[in-house]
């Protein structure tokens, strides 16, 4: 049974955490494109249990990191540069119709205070786990509950998209999380929405461009992934 957030739910945060690398080793080119994977093999590389496998193979499967073969194998998608582009776009797609949402519904002051808490204080580890939840607390703002569920989605793969940035942005990233992100808030608050969509529009752009860069470390083999 998948959970509402749109993820199939896993056993333990051992589970979780071998997902995590796993999704990270296809998109970083560890497990190379068209390498097969078995229940077996992956037990024995990412020293995990039987029982939890077929659930995270579901779930990569769901996110596209696999497809399903004949005999049970799974096979390992390609993550190429249109592959990024396309995740970037659908991110902002969705942002975008969460945004005019939010300004039709003419309730945009009180869900605001939860943006406000998100910003409150210094943000972490370069701002990776504050970016998604910032950006999927504007979404949830729109009340479309299958946005929420398109964006719990592609969440992971845009978490591990900026783990792959830190080390080159860590400072950077900290530094500037709380501006950036406060002028997206003082814009749903006193912009009209054209105004507004550009801000989102200039800040999809901005980090693009990041995403960009970390796909060309992928493409050059020399990411060094952040945990």
């Amino acid at each position: 049974m998948e959970s509402m957030s749109g993820s199939v739910p896993l056993r333990s945060a051992t589970s979780e955490a071998i997902l995590r690398e796993i999704r990270a080793d296809i998109i970083t080119r560890k497990l190379k494109p068209g390498q097969k994977l078995t229940e077996q093999s992956v037990c024995e590389k990412y020293g995990i249990s039987r029982s939890p496998v077929r659930t995270i193979f579901q779930q990569l499967e769901k996110e596209g990191m696999v497809i399903m073969l004949g005999n049970g194998c799974k096979q390992i998608v390609p993550f190429e540069r249109s592959d990024l582009l396309d995740l970037y776009d659908y991110r902002h797609y969705i942002e975008t119709n969460a945004v005019k949402n939010i300004f039709e519904s003419r309730r945009r002051y009180a869900p605001l205070i939860r943006l406000m808490e998100l910003l409150d204080g210094k943000a972490q580890n370069g701002g990776i786990a504050e970016d998604i939840a910032f950006h999927r607390a504007v979404i949830e703002m729109s009340g479309n509950r299958y946005m929420i569920n398109a964006y719990a989605t592609i969440a992971p793969t845009l978490y591990t998209i900026f783990s792959i940035n830190v080390p080159l942005y860590r400072q950077q990233f900290t530094d500037e999380y709380n501006s950036r992100h406060m002028t997206l808030v003082q814009s749903l608050m006193n912009d009209t929405l054209d105004v507004c969509l550009g801000k989102f529009d200039e800040h999809h752009d901005y980090a693009l461009k990041k995403a960009l860069v970390a796909m060309d470390m992928i493409e050059k083999g020399s990411v060094s992934e952040e945990k």
